[in-house]
């Protein structure tokens, strides 16, 4: 169903992932068959609005701080990698060069960095362009402008950061040869927003590059709550199946190769907006999963028995419960903020992981369809073994999709 008639609209302005993105935006987006329309384009900005634009991107990174950054596993520095003139770091370059030559180049004299456009606890995402020569493969992504995460310098080697890195531990027939132990930066993963190259910076500093999307779902939302002063759901029926089938996607591609994200939040899903008034205007990436293997997620977004193991001291600490469950348990949180526009357990401290252990969840209003009411609880089940997998999520929701277009 779609809303009739011309949807009324408001302009604002974005600073997010792209420089300077005027959005339109229907009043009607949160409305049951609303629908959220928006068209992006950078422009040049004066210096006034540059001002503007670092207030607004301060304000969203401290945002990102109260919400909650990433927690690394005891024993791991919350800053990332060591300068490229250290001799262990220059002997294991040489040796991700020879083996994963298409994803890590010596291209750090290419890289212009921009803005500042976001922050985490162990990187800093910049807008990026890359200079000189464009290869057809490097056009494909539209690589003249992308993103670039650098991660923080007050740490240890790129051993230390390769130590993180996703390695497959499932075997699937790609028919490329790919196999288990290898990192999985070199393979195409749908509905994710993967690593493309890996460098040094000009000043010794370690970056990703990847693709630059408009920005992160966590934001979408606080967007589409501005916009109705938080008097309805921040998406309508249709959206809420879109958005959560495309995660769920992104989390099956991950599963089938024995990755787990770890640190699944709406702030690690990257958002693409269509400009395309007549398309569905929403695409989600599942993001962040890049440096995964030591990450202990975030906040109330981790499962009960995540939870629990981290109350224990590091040496008591069991990591056999880091199963594919505890990712299904943070795709719950996500639907719950789809659905209802709410942080999970916003407020809540340390204090009180014991309520979420013992069975606390966030309460789910009336208004939610019971079929995502049903899949939510699945998920966020206090046993893991009764939690679902995404390949069962995905099936569900594309089901009421194909059911939708009836």
């Amino acid at each position: 169903m779609e809303a009739q008639g011309e949807p009324r609209s408001i302009s604002v302005t974005i600073s997010r992932a792209d420089v300077s993105v005027p959005a339109r935006v229907a009043n009607s987006s949160s409305v049951p068959g609303g629908r959220l329309y928006v068209t992006a384009s950078a422009s040049m900005a004066s210096p006034s609005q540059n001002q503007s634009l670092e207030y607004k991107t301060a304000r969203i990174i401290e945002k990102s701080r109260e919400q909650g950054w990433s927690e690394l596993k005891d024993g791991c520095h919350d800053n990332a990698v060591g300068s490229s003139h250290d001799q262990d770091t220059q002997v294991i370059w040489s040796e991700l060069k020879r083996w994963y030559p298409r994803t890590f180049q010596d291209m750090g004299e290419r890289v212009e960095l921009g803005q500042l456009i976001a922050e985490g606890g162990q990187a800093h995402i910049y807008e990026a362009k890359l200079q000189g020569v464009i290869h057809e493969w490097e056009k494909q992504y539209n690589y003249k402008k992308c993103v670039a995460k650098v991660y923080k310098m007050q740490g240890f080697s790129l051993a230390d950061l390769q130590r993180q890195w996703p390695l497959r531990t499932k075997d699937i027939a790609l028919g490329r040869g790919i196999a288990s132990g290898e990192i999985i930066f070199n393979e195409s993963l749908g509905n994710c927003n993967g690593v493309h190259f890996g460098t040094f910076l000009k000043d010794g500093r370690f970056a990703f590059l990847m693709v630059r999307r408009w920005g992160d779902l966590r934001t979408l939302i606080d967007l589409s709550l501005s916009h109705n002063n938080s008097q309805r759901p921040p998406f309508s029926h249709s959206q809420v199946v879109k958005i959560m089938r495309d995660i769920a996607w992104g989390m099956r591609e991950l599963h089938s190769r024995g990755v787990l994200h770890r640190d699944l939040k709406s702030a690690n899903i990257l958002v693409r907006v269509s400009t395309n008034p007549q398309g569905d205007g929403l695409k989600c990436y599942v993001a962040d999963f890049e440096s995964s293997m030591l990450v202990q997620g975030t906040g109330f977004w981790r499962a009960p028995e995540v939870l629990a193991e981290l109350q224990k001291h590091p040496s008591d600490r069991n990591v056999d419960i880091w199963t594919e469950k505890v990712d299904i348990y943070s795709y719950a949180m996500i639907f719950y903020e789809v659905l209802t526009g709410h942080v999970p357990f916003f407020g809540y401290g340390k204090h009180d992981w014991k309520r979420v252990i013992d069975g606390e969840r966030p309460h789910l209003p009336q208004y939610v369809d019971l079929k995502f009411k049903d899949i939510v609880q699945r998920c966020w089940h206090k046993d893991p073994s009764h939690r679902p997998s995404f390949e069962d999520i995905e099936s569900e929701l594309g089901e009421i999709m194909r059911k939708q277009r009836l």
